[in-house]
């Protein structure tokens, strides 16, 4: 299956980008080596020191394959790194500009009191009363406080 995925890859080149191309083509040789390098542990192969060396051998090829992906993640994660910074520092600078923390309606908030007569449950004449507003200065929390007045 892995050599006519292979196969596949290099004939028609289906990703837009060929560098993807490529590396799916490294991935699938390297599948395809790792099964062959197995064969080398079932008991056609008597001798115990082959199996060892085809052991580290096995090791080799799959720390080579996982190093070539991180490096190239790395790489791209450096190339967006600068490019996203900038754009954070310049929202940042636009939300400060919009509205600076230095005026007096920011550090006003509204808070809601629902005021109910003294009754243990109210009745639905009761309950159906708009609700009071306060005004309150509350910088950093604004919660929605509800007091029952018994």
């Amino acid at each position: 299956m892995s050599t006519a995925m292979v196969i596949y890859l290099l004939w028609f080149w289906p990703f837009a980008d060929n560098f993807f191309t490529r590396i799916e083509v490294m991935n699938e040789v390297t599948s395809i080596l790792m099964l062959y390098l197995m064969l080398v542990f079932s008991d056609w192969v008597p001798d115990p020191e082959v199996r060892y060396t085809f052991g580290w051998v096995y090791i080799g090829v799959f720390c080579v394959n996982g190093t070539v992906h991180f490096f190239f993640l790395l790489r791209d994660l450096l190339k967006r790194l600068p490019f996203e910074v900038y754009i954070k520092c310049r929202f940042k600078k636009k939300r400060a500009v919009k509205a600076p923390a230095s005026s007096p309606e920011a550090t006003q908030s509204l808070t809601i009191v629902e005021e109910v007569n003294g009754e243990e449950e109210p009745s639905e004449k009761n309950s159906k009363q708009p609700a009071t507003i306060i005004q309150a200065s509350a910088p950093s929390k604004m919660q929605a406080a509800s007091s029952v007045t018994r």
